[in-house]
């Protein structure tokens, strides 16, 4: 990673120290990033943030290493008719073997059987409103100040509001200061009952940085 990169997690994790997502899991924050290479591969921008849930859920599959959550970000990408994305292996031991054919990507549908009996409209149109309506899977974008302001409640938090504001300042100098601004910095709520929480900032010609959490909530 970049130093850009590096001064990011370094910035975020510190923010975020034994810092919980209040809800039935009580849940930490943990970094994660998403390379500028995958985001072309992928065909998404490098500039600005994926603009619907689904978009995000199928590049964060490939970097997202709890099964639930997996299964929870297959199904927000299906839904919105948008393939996984999955990085191709590297082949340079396979003699013969092309440059351009080393680390092909490839893409692919959540299986419509995993989904039997799951509340997903298999044959959405693929807009947001047609997955948002789906039960019981919901996803969402909101924006870093929409997200932060319960949590900078004290009763809400359990006594964590001050680091909850230290965090939100944090991202705010990160990636813009504008808390309402979604294309570089928002977070992505994905999935009911066990909700992935994705708060992301892009790092331009970087990738997509952020923290994320998982949330039960019954």
């Amino acid at each position: 990673m970049s130093p850009e990169v590096h001064a990011c997690e370094r910035a975020l994790q510190s923010a975020a120290s034994d810092l919980y997502y209040i809800s039935e899991s009580d849940s930490p924050f943990e970094w994660f990033f998403i390379p500028a290479d995958d985001l072309e591969r992928a065909n998404l921008s490098t500039g600005s943030l994926p603009d619907t849930p689904a978009a995000f859920a199928s590049i964060m599959y490939a970097h997202e290493p709890n099964a639930n959550l997996r299964h929870v970000l297959a199904k927000c990408a299906n839904a919105g008719q948008v393939p996984l994305y999955q990085p191709g292996s590297d082949s340079d031991d396979s003699p013969g073997v092309r440059d351009d054919a080393i680390s092909t990507p490839s893409f692919s549908y959540f299986s419509t059987s995993s989904a039997s009996g799951s509340g997903i409209n298999i044959n959405s149109s693929g807009s947001d409103d047609d997955f948002n309506a789906s039960t019981p899977f919901h996803s969402r974008i909101q924006s870093i100040g929409e997200f932060f302001e319960p949590l900078m409640d004290e009763a809400a938090s359990m006594g964590q509001h001050k680091q909850f504001r230290e965090l939100r300042d944090r991202f705010c100098l990160l990636f813009g200061m504008d808390p309402t601004a979604l294309s570089r910095c928002c977070v992505y709520r994905i999935g009911q009952r066990e909700v992935g929480i994705y708060a992301v900032g892009i790092v331009p010609g970087e990738g997509i940085a952020g923290l994320k959490t998982l949330a039960i909530e019954t």
